[in-house]
């Protein structure tokens, strides 16, 4: 305001003198005077009070002083009226310096302590993405994950959205799928913005919709829709969040819940509606439903006990019914009630810890009266030197771990023998606490105090058990970072009090938990389903009083400071009004995603509520609530009316009524008789589909039987005949280690492999190799002193030349002589995993195909019954030379001990004996359908180049082509194997 003053200045005294404004006031003396005194206050930066002559130049102000005529007018005249409509003060100017400054502090405070959390890896990847770098950076995302698919989109912030956004949006050749219901938007707390949606609807083009519920009954599907759509506007922003009503998918009609009930009490949508000359205050609301809905549920279990209320034919229990709350406060209160009524019920909250129960506290004053004792000289009894304080062991005696009644107490306290006897007990315990700890100190108090028979009594034994276990634990793991039993209890008290609890004390989760009733927030129960729902206090709502609300103009949230302080009118109950608007639309998302958690049945509570009915000025608040909002309207507001109104609507809702005047019956859960009955096998009359499985090459042969005698334990046999004999032509790097001798077996053939793995083919470090060796060797239990065997033959493989031999017919058509050590690593990929679908798979077929790929081998039998399923497997390497894709994979056979053993007629030996063929014919057809779908214009001639098999031994630089063994099958046997094992169908593979 100061430096507008300033600018307009100059042009204020002409203004006002030769407007027509009464010059009986602004006189040639007054005028110039106040003029002055604004001056004096703009001038001067530091000033804060508003000088008085201020006023005279209002805009309000001086049209009242202009009885005739034309008023002096200004922008400033106008902008010095709305300062001095609002009082003057700097609190929110300090609160939004101090929120700037918080932030930066924060920021660096975490990068001074080297503290990342997730959100800054957001910002981090968002402002990136926005850099100079920010091109690259999405190209190189979008080349390694072409397609996205946002889940649970509609939780989505500003700045996830910006980063997918800038990946993926008006870019090639790429997708984006932005999956999510607006109408379960419920996490605005975790900055969750559904506005964020509403920005993405508009800018995505392609829109669907999924009009289905598989989850819940016709008649409860029904009814949901019949109630949203008994409002024009069901979710406030009709644009962006429609409501369109879905049908059923059916599927739990026909496992329906049968009760003996009349036509009202078994409707999908019950509304129970307390009625009254209301409106009805929170507490009474509360107390009125609680009550109701926990002899509701006890109702129901008991006709489930007597066989009268069913699911699938099944009797009806504790786990079939979920109560759904919006805080802890309701789950205690519902809690209560069902406890009273001898019903188990468990509250499933994320926020509960183990801290937070009545076990936590009373264990707290237990240890507090342990501690209260002061031990002087050793010794026990009267004349020992103890000193206690009285009254924090009376408090310990008084907790639910020793559940004393009232005579027992006074007996404790008022009888001095006893008391002295209590005494002694507690040096004990502090005793012990000193000297061992406090795990055994409570192990010495639950034993000698009889805790644990005082809790097996109490009603919820089983969780306060476990409570009180848990937090011995978490003591004594917390008692070695203390150095006395003080120390310790400060830590205790203030896990107690504190709101953060650690994720090491979250509530033990029990098995009998899952047979209880589910208590519920309604946000946790967000994506499950439960078979009935009672939602008590549905017309439950809290108002907003903090003014952060979505500026729609300018697509930014907005924190208005000064609103609901008391500033005053105008644009404070804007700011309010405008935040209140988004916390009934996120209720209404509330209450869709409550009702639409039950399959069978709804239950609704709800009442005229309000602060109080004496209290006029406030009145009822029940239109401010989700519920309010969708069955009141502007011609009635009588809630009474408005649900018989809906009810007509639909024959699946029914209302009922609670009279608060009116003892209601109390009734009490009675389980089935507890004795066991007799138990007996029961008879299996299932079929079991034995030809369905996941299969992989290795179970396809695992039984194949061998017409010709091993080929490997014959040359086993004959060297070990010639083990002294030298071996022509190999060179020996130490006496008696080759590679001929290096160990056989998996673990050796397992080595091998990783090596090969974990090296650039093409830029090859003695050093590093030497080390990942020795690595491998440790690991294997192999003496490292085979080092340079391995090495030396990781040079011999990298450099043979693999299309230089005869039977590798493409030699001619390359411009070059192909070697591993000229591919890259961003041209190969290492074990490939791939699944191919069986539509059925027989043991003939795979041997025919064998026999046309080498027709003069000699094959053993394949031996496996039909089968159909999934046939899974692994490639060691696949790399792509001048536009080809080739196969290939290592073997660490022993063939024998010499070179001569590794030649090509003894080579397709082996591969006939263990189905090697086969091996490499199902890797084509994976790798060719792989092809298909990622390279364009794939043509099996001429992208596809054939399949190596190295026998790593055999492989000798002197020798092209010794130990390499290469086919390409013709294009027409994998054509048929393809059709043979998806019986035509187009079947995919992942990789």
């Amino acid at each position: 305001f100061k430096q507008n003053w300033q600018a307009a200045r100059p042009d204020l005294l002409a203004i006002i003198q030769q407007s027509d404004v009464s010059k009986r006031s602004y006189t040639k003396k007054r005028l110039p005077d106040w003029l002055s005194k604004v001056d004096a206050f703009c001038d001067d930066k530091h000033a804060q009070n508003l000088p008085d002559a201020l006023g005279k130049f209002s805009q309000q102000e001086l049209h009242e002083k202009t009885t005739k005529g034309q008023a002096p007018v200004h922008p400033i005249f106008e902008e010095i009226e709305t300062l001095l409509a609002e009082p003057l003060s700097l609190k929110a100017l300090i609160q939004h310096a101090g929120i700037l400054d918080i932030r930066q502090r924060l920021k660096a405070l975490k990068a001074q302590q080297q503290v990342f959390g997730f959100s800054d890896l957001l910002s981090q990847l968002n402002d990136t993405l926005h850099s100079d770098f920010g091109p690259n950076l999405s190209a190189r995302i979008r080349t390694l994950h072409p397609v996205a698919m946002i889940d649970e989109f509609q939780d989505t912030d500003l700045t996830q959205y910006g980063i997918f956004e800038r990946i993926y949006f008006n870019a090639p050749k790429c997708g984006v799928y932005l999956i999510g219901d607006p109408k379960q938007a419920i996490y605005s707390f975790r900055n969750a913005d559904i506005f964020t949606y509403m920005r993405a609807k508009q800018e995505v083009s392609e829109h669907y919709h999924l009009d289905t519920n598989w989850r819940s009954t016709h008649a409860m599907v029904e009814a949901t829709n019949q109630l949203f759509e008994f409002s024009k506007k069901p979710f406030i922003y009709d644009d962006a969040i429609p409501f369109m009503a879905v049908c059923s998918g059916g599927k739990s009609d026909k496992t329906p819940l049968r009760t003996q009930e009349s036509k009202e009490h078994s409707a999908a949508l019950q509304f129970i509606l307390l009625e009254g000359d209301g409106p009805f205050n929170k507490q009474r609301y509360r107390q009125h439903q609680a009550e109701y809905c926990a002899n509701e549920i006890v109702g129901l279990l008991n006709a489930g006990v007597t066989g009268q209320a069913t699911i699938a034919g099944k009797a009806l229990a504790n786990e079939d019914i979920a109560v759904l709350v919006r805080n802890r406060t309701e789950a205690a209160l519902i809690q209560q009630e069902l406890g009273r009524r001898n019903v188990d019920a468990v509250y499933l909250s994320s926020k509960e810890g183990v801290f937070t129960t009545q076990e936590a506290k009373d264990l707290y004053l237990l240890m507090a009266g342990v501690a209260s004792v002061s031990m002087g000289e050793p010794g026990w009894g009267a004349q020992s030197s103890v000193k206690v304080d009285e009254q924090a062991i009376r408090s310990a005696l008084c907790t639910h771990l020793f559940n004393y009644t009232q005579d027992e107490l006074e007996s404790r306290f008022f009888d001095e023998s006893q008391w002295e006897n209590i005494l002694i007990e507690f040096s004990f315990y502090q005793n012990t606490w000193c000297k061992q700890g406090v795990l055994p100190m409570l192990h010495q108090v639950f034993q000698r105090g009889q805790v644990m028979k005082s809790l097996q009594q109490a009603p919820n034994a089983e969780r306060r058990l476990t409570n009180i276990l848990h937090l011995a634990e978490l003591l004594q793991h917390a008692a070695s970072e203390f150095s006395g039993e003080k120390e310790l209890l400060v830590w205790f008290l203030h896990q107690i009090d504190s709101q953060n609890q650690a994720s090491d004390d979250a509530l033990l989760r029990l098995d009998s938990d899952r047979k209880r009733v589910q208590i519920v927030t309604i946000h946790k129960s967000k994506g499950l389903e439960y078979p009935i729902v009672f939602i008590p206090f549905a017309c439950s709502y809290k108002a907003t009083t903090v003014a952060l609300y979505q500026d729609e103009q300018q697509n930014i949230k907005r924190l208005d400071l000064d609103a609901g302080a008391g500033a005053g009118a105008g644009n404070d109950d804007k700011a309010i009004a405008k935040a209140d608007k988004e916390r009934l639309a996120e209720d209404l998302r509330l209450i869709y995603v409550a009702l639409t958690r039950s399959i069978y049945r709804c239950y609704l509570g709800v009442a005229d509520v309000g602060v109080s009915k004496k209290d006029k000025s406030q009145g009822s608040y029940l239109a401010q609530t989700a519920l309010g909002y969708l069955l009141l309207d502007e011609n009635n507001n009588d809630l009474s009316v408005q649900l018989n109104k809906l009810k007509e609507n639909s024959a699946h809702i029914s209302l009922r009524h609670i009279d608060p005047e009116a003892q209601q019956t109390f009734q009490t859960f009675i389980p089935a008789a507890q004795n066991p009955a007799a138990l007996a096998a029961k008879h299996f009359s299932a079929k079991i589909e034995r030809d369905w499985r996941v299969s992989s090459f290795t179970a396809l042969t695992r039984n194949a039987s061998h017409k010709v005698q091993s080929l490997s334990e014959q040359l086993d046999l004959d060297a070990l005949q010639d083990a002294e004999k030298p071996v022509a032509g190999l060179v020996n790097n130490e006496a008696g280690r080759t590679l001929f001798s290096f160990p056989k077996g998996a673990q050796a053939g397992t080595l091998m492999h990783t090596l090969f793995e974990n090296i650039d083919f093409t830029q090859v470090v003695p050093a590093a190799l030497h080390s990942l060796i020795d690595d491998q060797l440790l690991l294997a239990g192999f003496d490292n002193e085979w080092r340079e065997v391995l090495a030396e033959m990781i040079q011999t493989v990298l450099q043979a030349p693999l299309n230089a031999m005869i039977g590798c017919g493409d030699a001619n058509e390359h411009s070059q002589v192909l070697s591993l050590n000229q591919i890259p690593n961003n041209k190969r990929f290492v074990e490939l995993e791939f699944t191919l679908p069986i539509a059925v798979l027989e043991s003939h077929t795979l041997q025919n195909l064998e026999q046309q790929l080498q027709p003069n081998s000699q094959y053993g039998r394949l031996e496996f019954m039909p089968q159909r399923g999934y046939l899974k497997g692994f490639i060691d390497l696949i790399f792509e030379w001048e536009g080809q894709y080739y196969i290939l994979d290592y073997k660490s056979n022993h063939l024998g001990d010499s070179f001569e053993d590794y030649q090509p007629d003894k080579l397709n030996a082996a591969m006939a004996e263990h189905h090697y063929t086969l091996q490499y014919l199902l890797y084509s057809l994976a790798l060719h359908r792989y092809l298909k779908h990622r390279v364009p214009d794939y043509d099996y001639h001429t992208h596809f180049g054939g399949v190596y098999y190295l026998f790593l031994r055999g492989i000798n630089q002197d020798q092209p082509g010794n130990g390499i063994h290469f086919s390409k099958p013709a294009q027409s046997i994998i054509v048929e194997l393809e059709d043979e094992i998806s019986n035509c169908s187009q079947g995919v593979v992942d990789a």
